[in-house]
């Protein structure tokens, strides 16, 4: 793996420490609407994130209990047009096969954290608005 200088303020090195280069983390993303799938897949993409895009939870599914299912976070619409698999649900499975899975819901209208959709709220779970509101 490739080394690089990295700039460091600690006071136990002299300044300029040398770090691996990281490999990048892969986040499946999960958006049913084309502009913002397209939209959040750029901007991960741009900050070194490998992404692995979906828009339906049945296809994001697939790929979570494939062999390539090696996320290490999820980005899920809550609300999804697939009525076996909404955003819920496909964390909910994520958490299954890896519980140390990062989540982020994103929600144009005010999903309600109420009941088994509170069991997901976790120090490494986050719920945001989308950036389009209707």
């Amino acid at each position: 793996m490739e080394q690089l200088p990295v700039a460091c303020v600690c006071r136990h090195c002299d300044g300029l420490a040398t770090a691996k280069a990281m490999e990048p983390v892969t986040i499946m993303l999960v958006e049913d609407e084309g502009l913002l799938l397209f939209e959040f897949e750029e901007a991960l993409t741009e900050a070194g994130f490998n992404v692995v895009a979906f828009s339906s939870g049945t296809k994001a599914m697939d790929y979570l209990r494939s062999a390539e299912g090696a996320a290490k976070g999820v980005v899920t619409d809550i609300r999804l047009p697939d009525r076996a698999f909404d955003g819920w649900e496909v964390a909910r499975i994520a958490r299954e096969i890896d519980p140390e899975v990062a989540v982020v819901y994103i929600s144009v209208g005010t999903a309600r954290l109420t009941g088994r959709r509170r069991a997901f709220q976790t120090a490494s779970c986050l719920r945001s608005r989308s950036p389009l509101r209707s």
